[in-house]
């Protein structure tokens, strides 16, 4: 049996209370990780208001949910080898990063989630 891992971020230090606080995507949803600067990684997941991907019609934008993390300078390969680290591990449920527990990052290169993005359906 197939059991789907999960992978958590908590921009957020205070009360949850808006999409861009916290998230939980399942890992199928993982499309890929970008450096976006020197201190800040993008991870990019399958939409989860348009999760299939697909388009209604030739003209509509596909869209993707975007994590950024702010993590140390130049760090980007250490980062993303905790987080495939992480994703190797037994846990249904991985945190990458909670800002309202300092201490939950899955990555001491991983100071913050920056900001979380999760986009509209196509249009």
């Amino acid at each position: 049996m197939y059991n789907e891992k999960y992978l958590y971020f908590r921009g957020q230090s205070g009360t949850d209370d808006g999409s861009d606080d916290s998230c939980c995507f399942p890992l199928s949803s993982l499309t890929g990780l970008l450096p976006a600067s020197n201190t800040t990684l993008s991870v990019f997941f399958k939409s989860m208001k348009q999760y299939d991907g697909d388009a209604i019609s030739s003209s509509d934008v596909v869209t993707a949910d975007i994590v950024t993390l702010t993590i140390t300078e130049d760090k980007h390969r250490e980062v993303i080898q905790d987080i495939m680290d992480s994703i190797l591990s037994n846990d249904t449920m991985i945190t990458i990063g909670d800002d309202r527990a300092p201490t939950s990052f899955c990555s001491t290169n991983i100071s913050a989630v920056a900001s979380i993005v999760i986009d509209g359906a196509n249009s």
